[in-house]
């Protein structure tokens, strides 16, 4: 993935966490507060000029009460491919237990509302 394709990403992201705050009538003040992140953050995010941790994305997901696969997105999925699998699987082993646990919950529930949704 190259970096035009990242932030194309990140706006994509960024632009679904605006549309569900504002969908939820929440201030980027509210948003930050649920998810125990700073405003600047959620600024940031929104506007695509930050990627969040695995961290943010759940916290921001919970206080959304959104799922992974609305704030992720069709064409973001679609264009992950095995390249990338192996690049994640890296940067999996080196997470600390607790986030790898993260990681799988969120993997699960992708995987849930992919099998779900036809």
């Amino acid at each position: 993935m190259n970096d035009s394709s990242l932030s194309d990403d990140l706006v994509e992201i960024g632009e679904r966490v605006r549309k569900r705050r504002i969908y939820l009538h929440l201030s980027q003040e509210q948003l930050a507060e649920k998810a125990k992140i700073s405003v600047n953050t959620v600024s940031r995010i929104e506007c695509g000029q930050a990627a969040m941790s695995i961290d943010k994305f759940v916290r921001i997901l919970r206080a959304l009460k959104a799922d992974a696969n609305e704030m992720i997105g069709p064409r973001i999925l679609e264009e992950a491919g095995s390249k990338s699998t192996e690049s994640l699987f890296i940067r999996f082993r080196h997470l600390e237990e607790a986030d790898r646990e993260i990681v799988i919950q969120v993997i699960k529930a992708l995987l849930d509302a992919l099998e779900h949704r036809s």
